[in-house]
């Protein structure tokens, strides 16, 4: 009971506060269960990531848990899947990321650390939390199956060894042919998040021409220091109609982008990233964003997490 962690991952021997591991399914509530539940995944998936592939030094706390983060939201998901653990993630796990990664006092997803004692300073919200999600946005990108072909690739490969985010990066871009580590080097070693603004929009009949632009999105307003005017992420743009999760996905680079959805109805609405996947913030234009109120009122726009993104 009066473990100090909630959980411990030992190889051979997991360890978990009692609270955390033993439980009443009669009395428990729905929170106390995923609780339990998300703890025991969490700790399960460091079997692979952290005592089967170890980093090899603490900058990569984040494989560790940010994996780990990930892990246990989808396997609760897949082992009980009326849990609705992704929508609890974006309303949770993204949003204390997000949070946290407003500020100016922020740091990267991967901070290094010269001696072993700093590490407790990393141990928060940007290793967990964003990292996670960052984890949940190349799967995303990749798809299930070059998402979980990379992982067994990359196990085998370095199976009791060591290694570093690039070698992570390099097996998914082996199994996929994506640039997958220019896009999360934007990630994971720069701090902050964009945000993605419709700067322009032509309404047409059978589709709808946007305008992007990005930029650091700072929490309370201030202006982004000299030094951060340049900053720019590989974002990947993922859209949804009416019609669903459009399948064709551009990678925005650069500071402008343009993008071309189609559209059943010149009335259709377009929601930008779709499924919240992506750690980011959207400003939309009045005219958009009239759009996607009547799709939540018709309950047109069903999906929980799309419907919680637009006010986060």
């Amino acid at each position: 009971p009066e473990f100090a962690m909630g959980a411990m991952e030992n190889w051979g021997l997991v360890t978990y506060r009692d609270v955390d591991l033993l439980i009443d399914p009669v009395t428990a509530s729905n929170s106390q269960k995923q609780r339990v539940c998300t703890v025991v995944c969490h700790e399960l998936a460091h079997q692979w990531f952290g005592n089967l592939v170890t980093m090899t030094w603490w900058d990569d706390l984040w494989l560790n848990e940010g994996f780990a983060s990930w892990a246990e939201n989808w396997s609760a998901h897949e082992c009980f899947p009326d849990y609705q653990m992704w929508d609890q993630f974006v309303n949770d796990h993204l949003s204390r990321a997000l949070k946290l990664d407003g500020l100016l006092s922020s740091h990267p997803i991967q901070v290094p650390i010269g001696h072993a004692e700093e590490v407790e300073q990393v141990f928060d919200a940007i290793s967990y939390c964003k990292g996670g999600s960052v984890v949940r946005m190349i799967c995303a990108v990749l798809g299930m199956p070059n998402f979980q072909k990379g992982l067994g690739n990359y196990m085998k490969k370095h199976a009791y060894s060591n290694t570093e985010t690039l070698d992570l990066w390099q097996a998914w871009q082996d199994v996929s042919g994506m640039p997958i580590q220019e896009m999360m080097a934007s990630w994971t070693e720069q701090m902050g998040f964009p945000l993605v603004k419709v700067v322009k929009e032509d309404w047409q009949d059978d589709k709808v021409v946007l305008e992007l632009e990005q930029s650091w999105f700072l929490a309370d307003g201030s202006d982004v220091p000299e030094d951060g005017k340049d900053k720019l992420w590989t974002i990947p743009i993922l859209t949804a109609t009416p019609a669903g999760v459009q399948k064709d996905m551009i990678l925005m680079r650069e500071k402008n982008a343009t993008v071309t959805i189609p559209l059943q109805s010149k009335s259709d609405w377009v929601k930008l990233n779709a499924g919240q996947e992506v750690p980011m913030r959207v400003q939309y234009t009045d005219e958009m964003l009239a759009r996607l109120s009547k799709a939540v009122v018709s309950k047109e726009l069903t999906t929980p997490a799309d419907r919680v993104g637009l006010i986060m």
